[in-house]
């Protein structure tokens, strides 16, 4: 199956095989990865898959691995912790991510 925009809210990031990842590119044309800031249950989910902690501090996907826009949270105002953020309309309509998903959607394919 191909994807043409794959949209991931809060999602933690996986090991995978170099060919897992090569396969989920060649399968996948843009990603966006929206995520808050030390999203509490992505750090137990790390932590119970026996991460590094570097990874379960960055809690990042690896932009060779899965080419992607990231939602960097701000690291002062946030969003922090909350696990659901991204899954709410209004924070939606706040901070546009509708207009970036439909951006992003006509752009060349990452990978």
């Amino acid at each position: 199956m191909k994807i043409d925009m794959l949209v991931l809210m809060h999602t933690p990031p996986r090991r995978r095989s170099r060919d897992e990842w090569a396969t989920i590119r060649q399968n996948v044309a843009r990603t966006m990865v929206y995520r808050v800031g030390l999203d509490r249950v992505v750090l137990a989910d790390l932590l119970r898959s026996a991460a590094s902690p570097a990874r379960v501090l960055g809690q990042r996907f690896d932009n060779t691995r899965l080419p992607h826009v990231d939602s960097e949270p701000h690291p002062i105002n946030g969003p922090w912790f909350d696990h659901g953020f991204f899954t709410r309309v209004e924070n939606w309509q706040q901070r546009g991510i509708a207009d970036d998903v439909a951006y992003y959607r006509n752009c060349p394919p990452m990978s």
